[in-house]
């Protein structure tokens, strides 16, 4: 059975407000104001990124935003709630990316031997790309209650998409590929988490993708042999 003749997943919604930070500062509406917002926060992120929490500036992020230290001041208080903003985003921007990239593999990959390859590429493009700022960020993070609960509550929401989507590729699921496949997700994840920590090479080199090849066609057998 095709993942594309199941049900898709809704749209993706943002993160609800009891599971946000009272530290976190909300998009204005007016638009002027809004687009002001998303350069600080952009510029934030991208600061964060390249200098990390011990390099990570007001001033720099007003300079790069092209706003004044006491506009930065007035919409974000201080560098806390700002970090705190960004933090968030960057949050709801990971179930987004995780939602479309399930979105997109289910309508393309016809088959759970099409869909481990591509699944474990876009997975690591993903965690790749977020893992500077949330490893940059982790004492922010781990001090706030809020912040914490939504981290566990996302990696849990993507845990399940990952799961549902192999799952989708199965008639008759028994408690057996359940089992299998929660097995499955964890080893990629593993795997790929192992990488970024510790990269045993480019992940385009010839062997990162032969050993990535050779974990997709595990993984295959491991979910078709039940």
């Amino acid at each position: 059975m095709k993942a594309s003749d199941q049900p898709e997943f809704e749209p993706a919604s943002r993160i609800e407000a009891a599971e946000i930070s009272s530290a976190y500062v909300r998009p204005p509406q007016q638009s002027r104001s809004l687009a002001a917002y998303k350069r600080i926060t952009s510029a934030a992120r991208d600061i964060l990124i390249e200098n990390g929490l011990d390099g990570f500036a007001l001033q720099e992020v007003a300079a790069r935003a092209g706003v004044s230290n006491g506009a930065l001041q007035y919409r974000f208080a201080s560098k806390e709630r700002l970090l705190k903003t960004v933090i968030t985003i960057s949050l709801e921007d990971v179930v987004e990316k995780e939602r479309d990239m399930h979105h997109d593999l289910r309508k393309t990959c016809a088959s759970i031997g099409e869909f481990m390859p591509a699944y474990i590429s876009r997975y690591w493009q993903i965690m790749a790309a977020f893992h500077p700022i949330f490893s940059s960020s982790i004492d922010v993070i781990s001090g706030d209650a809020y912040l914490s609960a939504l981290g566990r509550s996302i990696g849990m929401r993507n845990e399940v998409m990952a799961k549902n989507t192999m799952l989708s590729y199965f008639s008759h699921p028994t408690e057996a590929l359940i089992g299998s496949v929660d097995a499955v997700y964890h080893l990629v994840f593993s795997y790929i988490l192992r990488e970024i920590h510790f990269p045993s090479g480019d992940p385009g080199s010839a062997d990162v993708l032969r050993r990535t090849r050779a974990l997709a066609e595990m993984c295959e057998a491991r979910l078709t042999s039940i």
